[in-house]
Protein backbone atom coordinates (compact mmCIF):
# COMPACT_ATOMS: atom_id res chain seq x y z
CA UNK A 1 0.00 0.00 0.00
CA UNK A 2 0.97 3.94 -0.53
CA UNK A 3 1.67 4.23 3.44
CA UNK A 4 3.80 1.58 3.59
CA UNK A 5 6.18 2.81 0.82
CA UNK A 6 5.63 6.92 1.63
CA UNK A 7 7.41 5.77 4.90
CA UNK A 8 10.64 5.61 3.32
CA UNK A 9 10.23 9.89 3.37
CA UNK A 10 13.22 9.96 5.94
CA UNK A 11 15.50 7.58 5.18
CA UNK A 12 18.25 6.72 7.63
CA UNK A 13 22.08 7.39 6.12
CA UNK A 14 20.33 8.67 2.99
CA UNK A 15 19.92 12.65 2.07
CA UNK A 16 16.43 11.95 -0.34
CA UNK A 17 13.99 9.37 0.77
CA UNK A 18 12.45 7.64 -1.73
CA UNK A 19 10.38 9.12 -4.77
CA UNK A 20 7.00 7.42 -3.18
CA UNK A 21 7.74 9.09 0.15
CA UNK A 22 8.33 12.94 -1.34
CA UNK A 23 5.70 12.44 -3.89
CA UNK A 24 2.80 11.58 -0.97
CA UNK A 25 4.35 14.66 1.07
CA UNK A 26 4.29 17.11 -1.96
CA UNK A 27 0.72 15.59 -2.93
CA UNK A 28 -0.54 17.09 0.45
CA UNK A 29 1.30 20.17 0.16
CA UNK A 30 0.18 21.26 -2.94
CA UNK A 31 -3.52 20.62 -2.40
CA UNK A 32 -4.19 21.61 1.46
CA UNK A 33 -7.64 21.71 1.68
CA UNK A 34 -8.22 18.86 0.38
CA UNK A 35 -8.82 15.30 2.90
CA UNK A 36 -6.16 12.79 3.72
CA UNK A 37 -6.89 9.75 5.07
CA UNK A 38 -4.06 7.52 6.77
CA UNK A 39 -4.39 4.01 6.44
CA UNK A 40 -2.11 0.83 6.52
CA UNK A 41 -1.90 -2.50 7.16
CA UNK A 42 1.71 -2.61 8.38
CA UNK A 43 2.48 -1.11 11.48
CA UNK A 44 5.20 1.28 12.18
CA UNK A 45 8.75 0.46 13.70
CA UNK A 46 10.36 3.69 13.56
CA UNK A 47 9.08 7.36 14.61
CA UNK A 48 10.38 8.15 11.24
CA UNK A 49 8.23 6.05 9.30
CA UNK A 50 5.79 9.10 10.73
CA UNK A 51 6.95 11.20 8.61
CA UNK A 52 4.65 11.63 5.76
CA UNK A 53 2.00 11.98 8.06
CA UNK A 54 2.38 15.67 8.28
CA UNK A 55 -1.30 16.47 8.88
CA UNK A 56 -1.44 14.68 12.12
CA UNK A 57 -0.35 17.80 13.26
CA UNK A 58 2.29 15.97 15.89
CA UNK A 59 5.04 18.31 14.58
CA UNK A 60 5.26 21.81 12.62
CA UNK A 61 3.89 25.22 13.60
CA UNK A 62 1.60 25.56 16.34
CA UNK A 63 3.26 22.33 17.64
CA UNK A 64 6.19 21.47 20.58
CA UNK A 65 8.34 20.32 17.68
CA UNK A 66 9.24 22.42 14.37
CA UNK A 67 9.33 19.32 12.55
CA UNK A 68 9.69 15.50 12.36
CA UNK A 69 13.97 15.39 13.54
CA UNK A 70 13.18 17.34 16.66
CA UNK A 71 10.02 15.69 17.43
CA UNK A 72 11.89 11.99 16.77
CA UNK A 73 14.88 13.00 19.03
CA UNK A 74 14.21 16.25 21.03
CA UNK A 75 12.00 14.47 23.70
CA UNK A 76 13.21 12.89 26.84
CA UNK A 77 10.24 10.55 26.44
CA UNK A 78 9.91 7.63 23.96
CA UNK A 79 8.95 9.53 20.19
CA UNK A 80 5.74 6.54 20.12
CA UNK A 81 4.74 8.08 23.51
CA UNK A 82 4.72 11.24 22.77
CA UNK A 83 3.26 10.59 19.12
CA UNK A 84 0.27 9.07 21.06
CA UNK A 85 -0.02 11.21 23.38
CA UNK A 86 -0.51 13.87 21.11
CA UNK A 87 -3.09 12.14 18.87
CA UNK A 88 -5.42 11.04 22.18
CA UNK A 89 -5.08 14.83 23.09
CA UNK A 90 -6.57 15.43 19.64
CA UNK A 91 -9.28 12.42 19.66
CA UNK A 92 -10.49 14.05 22.49
CA UNK A 93 -10.88 17.67 21.30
Amino acid sequence: DECHKAKNLVMKGSAEGTATGRAVLEIQRLLPQARVVYCSATGVSEPENLAYMERLGLWGPRTHYRDMYCAETGCTLNAFTVFSEALNVQVGQ
